[in-house]
Protein backbone atom coordinates (compact mmCIF):
# COMPACT_ATOMS: atom_id res chain seq x y z
CA UNK A 1 0.00 0.00 0.00
CA UNK A 2 2.75 2.46 0.90
CA UNK A 3 4.55 1.92 -2.41
CA UNK A 4 1.37 2.59 -4.39
CA UNK A 5 0.78 5.88 -2.59
CA UNK A 6 4.39 6.88 -3.09
CA UNK A 7 4.14 6.11 -6.81
CA UNK A 8 0.87 8.04 -7.08
CA UNK A 9 2.39 11.01 -5.25
CA UNK A 10 5.48 10.87 -7.46
CA UNK A 11 3.46 10.70 -10.69
CA UNK A 12 1.16 13.55 -9.63
CA UNK A 13 4.18 15.66 -8.67
CA UNK A 14 5.78 14.82 -12.01
CA UNK A 15 2.61 15.81 -13.90
CA UNK A 16 2.44 19.08 -11.95
CA UNK A 17 6.07 19.80 -12.78
CA UNK A 18 5.39 19.08 -16.46
CA UNK A 19 2.44 21.46 -16.43
CA UNK A 20 4.46 24.17 -14.66
CA UNK A 21 7.28 23.70 -17.15
CA UNK A 22 4.90 24.33 -20.00
CA UNK A 23 3.56 27.56 -18.56
CA UNK A 24 6.82 29.45 -19.11
CA UNK A 25 6.90 28.95 -22.90
CA UNK A 26 3.23 29.91 -23.09
CA UNK A 27 3.94 33.12 -21.17
CA UNK A 28 6.87 33.83 -23.45
CA UNK A 29 4.71 33.22 -26.51
CA UNK A 30 2.00 35.53 -25.15
CA UNK A 31 4.56 38.24 -24.39
CA UNK A 32 6.01 37.99 -27.87
CA UNK A 33 2.55 38.08 -29.44
CA UNK A 34 1.65 41.24 -27.50
CA UNK A 35 4.94 42.83 -28.57
CA UNK A 36 4.34 41.93 -32.22
CA UNK A 37 0.78 43.24 -32.03
CA UNK A 38 2.05 46.53 -30.56
CA UNK A 39 4.67 46.88 -33.30
CA UNK A 40 2.05 46.19 -35.97
CA UNK A 41 -0.44 48.66 -34.51
CA UNK A 42 2.29 51.30 -34.19
CA UNK A 43 3.36 50.82 -37.81
CA UNK A 44 -0.19 50.95 -39.07
CA UNK A 45 -1.07 54.06 -37.07
CA UNK A 46 2.14 55.82 -38.12
CA UNK A 47 1.18 55.11 -41.74
CA UNK A 48 -2.39 56.32 -41.18
CA UNK A 49 -1.16 59.54 -39.56
CA UNK A 50 1.23 60.09 -42.46
CA UNK A 51 -1.61 59.64 -44.94
CA UNK A 52 -3.90 62.00 -43.01
CA UNK A 53 -1.41 64.86 -42.50
CA UNK A 54 -3.36 67.18 -44.78
CA UNK A 55 -6.67 66.41 -43.05
CA UNK A 56 -5.14 66.87 -39.61
CA UNK A 57 -3.55 70.14 -40.74
CA UNK A 58 -6.92 71.42 -41.96
CA UNK A 59 -8.61 70.40 -38.71
CA UNK A 60 -5.96 72.21 -36.68
CA UNK A 61 -6.16 75.30 -38.90
CA UNK A 62 -9.92 75.38 -38.34
CA UNK A 63 -9.44 75.38 -34.57
CA UNK A 64 -9.14 71.78 -33.39
CA UNK A 65 -6.92 71.57 -30.33
CA UNK A 66 -4.14 69.06 -29.83
CA UNK A 67 -6.14 66.95 -27.39
CA UNK A 68 -8.91 66.46 -29.95
CA UNK A 69 -6.42 65.36 -32.61
CA UNK A 70 -4.76 62.94 -30.19
CA UNK A 71 -8.18 61.58 -29.27
CA UNK A 72 -9.08 60.90 -32.89
CA UNK A 73 -5.87 58.99 -33.57
CA UNK A 74 -5.93 57.08 -30.27
CA UNK A 75 -9.56 56.05 -30.71
CA UNK A 76 -8.92 54.83 -34.25
CA UNK A 77 -6.00 52.69 -33.08
CA UNK A 78 -7.72 51.38 -29.99
CA UNK A 79 -10.67 50.21 -32.07
CA UNK A 80 -8.23 47.89 -33.85
CA UNK A 81 -7.00 46.54 -30.52
CA UNK A 82 -10.55 46.02 -29.25
CA UNK A 83 -11.46 44.08 -32.39
CA UNK A 84 -8.37 41.92 -31.87
CA UNK A 85 -9.22 41.23 -28.23
CA UNK A 86 -12.80 40.34 -29.15
CA UNK A 87 -11.60 37.98 -31.89
CA UNK A 88 -9.14 36.33 -29.50
CA UNK A 89 -11.82 35.84 -26.86
CA UNK A 90 -14.08 34.36 -29.51
CA UNK A 91 -11.45 31.77 -30.45
CA UNK A 92 -10.84 30.58 -26.88
CA UNK A 93 -12.40 27.13 -27.37
CA UNK A 94 -10.09 26.40 -30.28
CA UNK A 95 -7.01 27.70 -28.48
CA UNK A 96 -7.86 25.88 -25.23
CA UNK A 97 -7.86 22.52 -27.03
CA UNK A 98 -4.14 23.00 -27.80
CA UNK A 99 -3.04 23.96 -24.27
CA UNK A 100 -2.39 21.52 -21.44
CA UNK A 101 -3.60 22.55 -18.00
CA UNK A 102 -5.35 25.73 -19.15
CA UNK A 103 -9.11 25.82 -18.87
CA UNK A 104 -11.11 27.34 -21.65
CA UNK A 105 -12.29 30.05 -19.24
CA UNK A 106 -9.12 30.60 -17.19
CA UNK A 107 -9.78 33.92 -15.39
CA UNK A 108 -6.12 34.82 -14.94
CA UNK A 109 -5.48 34.44 -18.64
CA UNK A 110 -8.62 36.30 -19.71
CA UNK A 111 -7.94 39.24 -17.43
CA UNK A 112 -4.20 39.74 -17.85
CA UNK A 113 -3.82 39.17 -21.57
CA UNK A 114 -6.49 41.66 -22.77
CA UNK A 115 -5.19 44.23 -20.29
CA UNK A 116 -1.63 43.72 -21.50
CA UNK A 117 -2.74 43.98 -25.12
CA UNK A 118 -4.70 47.17 -24.46
CA UNK A 119 -1.78 48.73 -22.59
CA UNK A 120 0.65 47.83 -25.37
CA UNK A 121 -1.79 49.11 -28.00
CA UNK A 122 -2.28 52.37 -26.12
CA UNK A 123 1.47 52.92 -25.99
CA UNK A 124 1.81 52.01 -29.67
CA UNK A 125 -1.00 54.39 -30.67
CA UNK A 126 0.07 57.21 -28.38
CA UNK A 127 3.34 57.89 -30.22
CA UNK A 128 1.74 58.55 -33.65
CA UNK A 129 -1.02 60.51 -31.89
CA UNK A 130 1.59 62.78 -30.30
CA UNK A 131 3.21 63.28 -33.69
CA UNK A 132 -0.15 64.15 -35.23
CA UNK A 133 -0.99 66.63 -32.47
CA UNK A 134 2.34 68.43 -32.88
CA UNK A 135 1.77 69.01 -36.58
CA UNK A 136 2.10 72.59 -37.73
CA UNK A 137 -0.96 73.33 -39.90
CA UNK A 138 0.97 75.83 -42.02
CA UNK A 139 3.55 73.24 -42.97
CA UNK A 140 1.10 70.43 -43.75
CA UNK A 141 1.64 69.33 -47.35
CA UNK A 142 -0.83 70.60 -49.87
CA UNK A 143 -2.17 68.41 -52.66
CA UNK A 144 -0.28 68.65 -55.92
CA UNK A 145 -2.62 70.07 -58.55
CA UNK A 146 -1.95 70.91 -62.18
CA UNK A 147 -1.71 74.62 -61.45
CA UNK A 148 0.83 74.24 -58.64
CA UNK A 149 2.77 71.62 -60.58
CA UNK A 150 3.24 73.87 -63.61
CA UNK A 151 4.36 76.83 -61.50
CA UNK A 152 6.64 74.69 -59.40
CA UNK A 153 8.78 73.61 -62.34
CA UNK A 154 10.34 77.07 -62.66
CA UNK A 155 10.07 77.15 -66.47
CA UNK A 156 6.51 78.41 -66.75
Amino acid sequence: MGITRACDAYSSAQRAAMGAGRVRPIRQLLTESVLLAAIGIHGLMAYVVEQRVQEIGIRMARGADRGYIRGIVVWQGMRLALVGVAAALGLTRLIASFLFGVKSWDPALFVTEPLALRAAALLAVWLPALRASRLDPLRAPRPLTAQTASSACGLC
